[in-house]
């Protein structure tokens, strides 16, 4: 009778080492193909909310997401929230304001689509936010517009904040990274141009930029539209948000460095934060 042979030690040994060759090559390419397809389904969502958008303020004949609620009552609740004198203007304002004013604008708005006028019968358990409803606009529309609209492919919900930023709100707060000159992206206009944090009428951050590098200030990403109608944005991967911080005259210093919440210098003014203003996709490099 013969013998059965079996592998030797030697022979496993190659075979374990191909293997974890093998998978060193293929885990690091399947995690950014993983990364890559969450940031494109994000792009995709992002598109489709836009356009909810624009079709159910067509059917509340109104123009701007701030018109379906009482954006009066809404500034006098973060100003007694915050213990501002009802005088006060998005200029007294800082960064936790705002987080506040976003907070409301997405989660009144995520609701909207999802429910259309049947957000009139959620209490405030089911919508924290549902006494800002303007009830005759709201009624005027329909019943559902993106009933399945969820969180985003890291799990967050979508931030939503109306358009348009004018002049007297201040520096706009919503911006996308583009790299300093010379290093364009893929399909960028050879023209762009570093913003450097509106130096020009900063101000606050004129007094301090001496104390800044200025290689920093090269990595702030230039600034969205202030005639859009909406901004939207996900988080993206580090589920921090790279929106600048700022108050009516500029961004914010602490000590002369830029207050933002604690994330590398590329990830700032939008960084890896997928949205619907960067034409560019910059924030795409960062899932390759």
């Amino acid at each position: 009778m013969r013998k059965k042979k079996g592998f030797t030690l030697v022979e496993l040994l190659v075979v374990m080492a191909i293997i974890s060759i093998l998978a060193a090559i293929a885990i690091p390419n399947v995690q950014k193909w993983i990364a890559r397809g969450r940031a494109t389904s994000a792009i995709a969502e992002i598109r489709l909310i836009e356009t909810t958008i624009t079709k159910l303020l067509a059917d509340a004949g109104r123009s701007s997401i701030r018109d379906l609620v009482d954006d009066g009552l809404i500034m006098a609740d973060v100003k007694l929230a915050f213990g501002h004198p009802v005088t006060a203007t998005m200029n007294d304002f800082g960064p936790d304001e705002f987080a506040w004013l976003v907070d409301v604008y997405s989660d009144t708005t995520s609701a909207l689509l999802r429910a259309g006028r049947e957000v009139l019968n959620l209490n405030i358990a089911a919508n924290p936010y549902a006494a800002y409803y303007r009830q005759d606009v709201v009624r005027q529309l329909g019943t559902s517009y993106m009933s399945e609209l969820g969180t985003d492919p890291w799990g967050n919900e979508y931030r939503i904040y109306p358009g348009q930023w004018p002049k007297s709100n201040g520096t706009i707060p919503f911006r996308n990274y583009l790299p300093p000159a010379g290093n364009l992206l893929p399909g960028q206009a050879g023209t762009a141009k570093e913003d450097e944090l509106s130096l020009g009428t900063n101000s606050a951050a004129v007094t301090n930029v001496a104390l800044l590098d200025a290689e920093d200030l090269d990595l702030i990403g230039a600034p969205a539209n202030t005639r859009m109608e909406q901004y939207i944005w996900s988080i993206g991967e580090n589920l921090v948000s790279g929106q600048a911080l700022f108050n009516g005259a500029g961004y914010l210093f602490t000590d002369g460095i830029l207050n933002y919440e604690e994330q590398p210098p590329e990830l700032m003014g939008g960084g890896d934060d997928i949205n619907n203003w960067d034409g560019e996709q910059s924030f795409m490099r960062h899932y390759n």
